[in-house]
């Protein structure tokens, strides 16, 4: 199958599983790659420790958006908004 698309509850949205930094799995841990729509440094990185690359794009649909990753042509993704991670009581929610 070219592409496997994931529907994540709330809590377990990569946002949501970022800021909680309580170091247990996520379900892309078990991807090469994941393609998602924005993403920001910290989740970036902190994906790439467990060997899974995040790539952002503005493309919506997922087919167009793996064959364009695998052509080298995929658009870039959309800007990351920091502020929502940097809330305090978000991150205790």
């Amino acid at each position: 199958e070219l592409v496997w698309n994931l529907t994540l509850s709330p809590a377990g949205s990569l946002h949501e599983w970022h800021v909680r930094g309580d170091g247990n799995r996520h379900p892309l841990h078990e991807v090469d790659i994941a393609i998602c729509g924005s993403a920001g440094e910290g989740v970036t990185r902190r994906l790439a420790e467990r060997h899974t690359t995040l790539v952002a794009t503005s493309e919506s649909d997922p087919v167009t958006a793996v064959i364009a990753y695998l052509n080298s042509n995929l658009a870039p993704g959309r800007p990351h908004e920091e502020l929502p991670c940097l809330d305090p009581e978000h991150r205790q929610a």
